[in-house]
């Protein structure tokens, strides 16, 4: 059941949310994906042309080590660019304050990434009608 016409609250039907579109740093997104795989590939190179028989091993472990080290980052990244390119009509359903978006980027900062993404997810399971208000990590 929505609330009263109260502006103010998030779980009303009056309730305009004022979405902010994150600029979204190219170069660092670019060079974020560019540096690791660069470097698996001239790697898986260099091992194939020594004959060795973990050519195909010993990047990809590289790439995974990679992504598991700045798992934080990646997972902020995805969230920023759900925020930069999914259509306001989808970005409006949320009925919580802060969205359920920034949330999850609250929760990821202030939690770490394991905990942050479990509380991003059960938020994102307590999303809609009948749930809402303010809800800070």
């Amino acid at each position: 059941m929505l609330f009263a016409d109260d502006p103010t609250d998030p779980r009303s039907k009056s309730y305009a949310r004022r979405l902010d579109r994150p600029a979204i740093h190219w170069g660092k997104l670019t060079a974020a994906i560019l540096v690791p795989t660069a470097t698996c590939l001239l790697l898986r190179e260099l091992l194939r042309s020594k004959g060795s028989a973990a050519r195909n091993g010993i990047p990809l472990a590289g790439a995974f080590l990679w992504c598991f080290v700045r798992r934080t980052e990646i997972a902020l990244t995805a969230v920023r660019l759900y925020q930069r390119f999914a259509p306001d009509s989808v970005r409006k359903r949320c009925r919580f304050e802060p969205s359920c978006s920034e949330y999850m980027i609250l929760a990821i900062e202030k939690y770490g990434f394991f905990t942050g993404i479990r509380k991003g997810i059960d938020r994102l399971r307590r999303c809609g009608p009948g749930n809402g208000g303010f809800d800070a990590p």
